[in-house]
């Protein structure tokens, strides 16, 4: 069995408990850290299970958003218990406190489950094989397992795994398991299909828009369109006119119209008329945005990394260059838009649909309806992308709230103009860069100040320095790069519009203002990028040896017919290392993207089939915010509603993307996120020298033809 099997807590013990002669473990796992009820509790997990019938449960505690690492992970079980991929069965279980933090974010399932896992596996073939050895007479030194089976490798006796379940289960859980040895490895870093796409691309796989039962009814919601408003005035007779619709429930911020069926909920809800009262901001718009960054550009902000004296390297440079760079917000524009189902009876609250942070469905819902954090089940869906916005759960609790009050099971649905004016946003930025040059063209002195508001900030108020972030800071105040004199500082800006956070989240943005303020410098000093790159970077920096692959690999610095020119970036985040070349040419002021030449290192690469998916998705959405997205303010409403206005790359628009994953034994790295930020400059950087014009500005959409 490839799939998943979507079954309850409960029968995953009625099949595979120990009365019943299986091997259960994991309590002698180290986990994550948990958040429960009292926010102090961590609790050992059950990840690992071997059956009766010699078939290794999985439980899959993370989530799969379109990432593999459901595949991945399950690959990496096969690979210690020394059975065949396919022998391993993969559980979504409900989510409880034991299985801990899970949140499915910042490029961290397989990071974070690799030793775990490992551990995990490796104690259930080691009791297995000292069961198998008590069996056969023999020492456990004398015996392995292979294929399923403990085999004695003097006579080749071999007993298979569910032979041997029943003894294995009484024998102590090993605290420290040898680990199986990585050069001895058969199925981790070979290409694995996905096992959820089958179901994907047939129809089977279930999202949180497919959830039915019968007598669910439908919820959905009239919004305040700006931030901090309340509901004032209601007439909602014209909804209630509307056939289906069985109820109003009014919330402070919101309005739900509950139906029997989608259209009459979605009906109801346009009929509904709404007075709006208060906010944050309503009369904020694109041009008082901007100005209040301008406004707090001005201040020096709170440095948080400060090497040498950047004002003396500036004061005793050959030539200094200044830039600013801007970058717009951002949409997650998610293809399935929000839903769910839940369903608040009895004291406790079951909800089912796509997340990525069970933990803290758990955590807003109990706040939402004061119950018992434990009282609050989630299982979760495939989801129909996510790219951070489902670490928010407004959608859930909205949902909880309603079937409180109604006392019934409700499906919440969202429009896709609820998804594109109701999100959490990537925020908006100002990057103010100076820079030293000294007489042979090198780089001396550098500053970097970044004016965005902190989402952490926003949703957790006093969690930082005075508004201070040093996430905002990520890829500068860490930057790889080692100039003489080095000064990061970010500047807090109070906002109201929601923000999150978007794939790769504040290292998109400063890649881009990095590396083509270093490619301006290049330029300035009449050398090659890669070789200006090269002059500021360690010896033993593993973006080095990624800087030189990509620069060979892609031809540099020739493209690869005449009319085109390259760009080249780099980065480092989320444990990884990654370089891209874009191949552009510029004809009568459009843009075309020909070719993106993709290298990695991100440690052992579990299953390659995987990583390159996700760095050709990571090109496809950098390519896609540079180009063309942006969302924009008008009287404290989000401009935009749908893909007419906000349009995503188009499947012709996608170039061609080469893929080298670099054999390494450094430390693993994640491979969602890090592969988005090198985009954008590269291909920046390609225009300029197609071109000669300076990218500064995010999205490039009409700055060619103008």
């Amino acid at each position: 069995m490839n799939g998943p099997v979507n079954l309850s807590r409960r029968r995953f013990l009625r099949d595979t408990s120990l009365a019943t002669g299986a091997l259960v473990l994991g309590a002698a796992v180290p986990w994550r850290g948990v958040i429960a009820a009292g926010g102090d509790a961590l609790e050992p997990n059950v990840l690992v299970a071997v059956g009766a019938d010699g078939r290794v449960t999985m439980q899959f505690t993370w989530n799969e958003l379109g990432q593999g690492a459901m595949t991945s992970l399950a690959m990496v079980v096969a690979e210690e218990l020394c059975v065949a991929t396919d022998a391993v069965d993969v559980e979504v279980p409900i989510w409880e406190s034991k299985y801990g933090n899970n949140v499915t974010g910042g490029s961290s399932s397989m990071r974070e489950s690799w030793l775990p896992l490992r551990r995990a596996a490796a104690a259930a073939r080691e009791m297995l094989v000292t069961a198998g050895a008590a069996r056969l007479g023999a020492a456990p030194a004398d015996c392995r397992a292979t294929e399923g089976a403990v085999v004695q490798a003097a006579t080749g006796r071999r007993l298979a795994y569910g032979e041997l379940v029943a003894e294995a289960s009484q024998l102590p859980v090993p605290a420290e398991p040898a680990l199986k040895d990585e050069a001895q490895y058969s199925i981790v870093g070979r290409e694995a299909p996905r096992r959820d796409v089958p179901d994907k691309v047939t129809g089977r796989a279930v999202f949180g828009s497919d959830l039915a039962r019968p007598g669910l009814l439908r919820a959905a919601f009239a919004r305040c369109p700006w931030s901090g408003g309340e509901v004032g005035e209601v007439d909602d007779a014209p909804a209630l006119a509307v056939p289906g619709v069985r109820r109003i429930v009014r919330l402070e911020d919101r309005v739900a119209v509950v139906a029997e069926n989608t259209w009459s909920a979605l009906r109801g809800r346009d009929a509904l008329r709404v007075d709006w009262r208060g906010g944050d901001d309503p009369e904020l718009d694109e041009a008082i945005f901007w100005q209040r960054l301008e406004e707090r550009a001005e201040q020096p902000g709170f440095v948080t990394r400060d090497d040498g004296d950047v004002e003396a390297g500036l004061a005793t440079a050959a030539r200094v260059m200044r830039a600013e760079y801007r970058l717009p917000m951002v949409a997650h524009a998610v293809m399935e838009p929000s839903s769910c189902v839940v369903h608040a009876h009895d004291g406790v609250c079951d909800v089912e649909g796509p997340t990525q942070a069970p933990v803290w469905v758990a955590r807003d819902v109990s706040r939402a309806l004061g119950l018992p954090f434990a009282n609050v089940r989630m299982k979760s869906t495939y989801a129909g992308s996510a790219f951070g916005r489902r670490l928010m759960t407004d959608y859930i609790v909205e949902g909880a709230r309603v079937s409180r009050e109604i006392g019934a099971p409700v499906q919440v649905v969202w429009s896709r103009e609820d998804e594109m004016r109701h999100e959490f946003y990537r925020p908006a930025s100002i990057h103010r860069q100076a820079a030293g040059l000294d007489a042979d063209g090198r780089l001396i002195a550098w500053s970097h100040k970044i004016v965005t508001p902190s989402i952490v900030e926003q949703h957790y108020p006093g969690a930082t320095r005075g508004g201070a972030d040093e996430g905002a800071l990520r890829g500068v105040a860490d930057t790889q790069y080692r100039p003489e004199n080095f000064r990061a500082a970010h500047v807090p800006v109070p906002g109201t519009v929601p923000l999150g956070w978007l794939r790769s989240v504040y290292d998109c943005q400063n890649a881009l203002a990095n590396e083509c303020f270093l490619d301006e410098l290049a330029a300035a000093a009449g050398r090659d990028p890669v070789e200006f790159r090269l002059d500021v970077l360690p010896a033993d920096s593993r973006l080095r040896r990624v800087v030189t692959e990509t620069a060979a690999r892609s031809g540099w610095p020739r493209p690869s017919r005449s009319g085109r020119a390259l760009g080249f970036a780099c980065h480092a985040c989320f444990g990884s290392f990654a370089a891209q070349v874009a191949e552009v040419s510029v004809d009568g002021g459009l843009l075309r993207v020909h070719r993106v030449v993709s290298v990695i290192d991100c440690g052992t690469a579990v299953n390659p089939n995987a990583v390159r998916a996700q760095m050709e998705g990571g090109v496809a959405m950098g390519l896609s915010i540079a180009l063309r997205e942006r969302i924009t303010l008008d009287r404290g409403r989000i401009a935009q509603g749908n893909f007419d206005d906000y349009e995503p790359l188009r499947m012709h628009e996608m170039p061609v993307v080469e893929t080298h994953i670099l054999d390494s034994d450094g430390e693993m790295g994640g491979v969602g996120e890090p592969v988005m930020p090198p985009t954008a400059p590269a291909v920046c950087n390609a225009v300029f020298a197609a071109t000669g014009l300076r990218i500064r500005e995010l999205p490039i959409g009409e700055q060619l033809r103008s």
